[in-house]
Order: structure tokens, then C-alpha cells, then sequence
């Protein structure tokens, strides 16, 4: 029990702590591939989708400009977090299909972040919506479900 409670700690303070400060640290190099691959992917939805450093646009008068806090990994840690809580909560072991399942979560949590961010790309109204409104919440509960669900069914099929 107390090594149990010990691991969720530490992985408390890896997710708000120290992923944050690597996060702040290396941020600046990982923007521009960031950006670029959102360009890449956005151009499926919006073949006029133009990226310029850190920034997205699909006209003249309007673009989302990509800071940390709105990066696609960033929510990665909590995602570990989640995957860490479900696997202590019901006494499962980390093995590979743990790990594959928190690949899982991984990819669909920037997944559904890269959507958010093409999803504002197109108007203020959209950056509004997705940033600040209904959007943001759907998003959040999105990534949660996205977190959790791959490890409850890689346990569920174990159990």
C-alpha cells in the first residue's frame, strides 16, 4: 500500500513538476517540428494552410500561434498520470500490454490536441469555441476517456 502510494506521488510530482520544467526547457526545439507536422496533417482538411514558424493560418487576417501551454504533447504527463492511478487502483501489473496501452493513450491524446489546434485555425469564432468555450471542455473530457479507456479494457481482458 505504501509503495503504491508512493509511485502515484512520485508520478504526481514527474507530471507537475518536473515533465512541466523539461516540458518549459525544451519546448522551443520541438515547436517548429510541432508545427510543421500540424501543417502537414492540416493540409488534408485546409489544402491553403500555411505555417510560419510557430504560427497556423488559412487566411491573411487571421492565424493560431502555437505556445506551450497549447502544444499537442502537452497533456502527455497527465495521460501517464491517469494510466499510472487505473493500473494502481486495480492492482495490475505494468506489463507489455500496460505499456502498449499507454502508447495508445499517447497517440490519441495528441491525436485529439492536433484536432483542437486545426480546429481553430479556420476564424476567431473557432478559436473561441475550441480555446475558451464548449470546445475546450470536450476536449478535456476527450483526452481524460482517450487516458483511461486503453488500460481499463487491457485489464478487462486480462481479468
Amino acid at each position: 500500500m505504501l509503495a503504491d502510494i508512493a509511485h502515484i506521488w512520485l508520478a504526481l510530482s514527474l507530471c507537475q513538476l518536473w515533465g512541466k520544467l523539461l516540458f518549459k526547457m525544451f519546448y522551443l526545439v520541438i515547436a517548429p517540428y510541432e508545427v510543421s507536422v500540424m501543417a502537414q496533417v492540416g493540409r488534408w482538411i485546409f489544402p491553403n494552410l500555411q505555417s510560419t514558424g510557430s504560427e497556423l493560418s488559412t487566411q491573411a487576417d487571421w492565424s493560431v500561434i502555437m505556445l506551450e501551454g497549447c502544444s499537442a504533447f502537452h497533456n502527455l504527463s497527465l495521460a501517464a498520470l491517469l494510466w499510472l492511478c487505473v493500473l494502481k487502483m486495480s492492482a495490475y501489473r505494468a506489463d507489455r500490454g500496460a505499456f502498449i496501452a499507454l502508447s495508445i493513450s499517447a497517440v490519441l491524446v495528441v491525436a485529439i490536441n492536433i484536432a483542437r489546434v486545426l480546429a481553430m485555425v479556420p476564424s476567431r469564432d473557432a478559436y473561441l469555441y475550441w480555446h475558451d468555450g464548449t470546445g475546450s471542455i470536450l476536449v478535456a473530457l476527450a483526452s481524460a476517456a482517450a487516458s483511461i479507456i486503453p488500460i481499463v479494457i487491457r485489464i478487462e481482458r486480462s481479468a
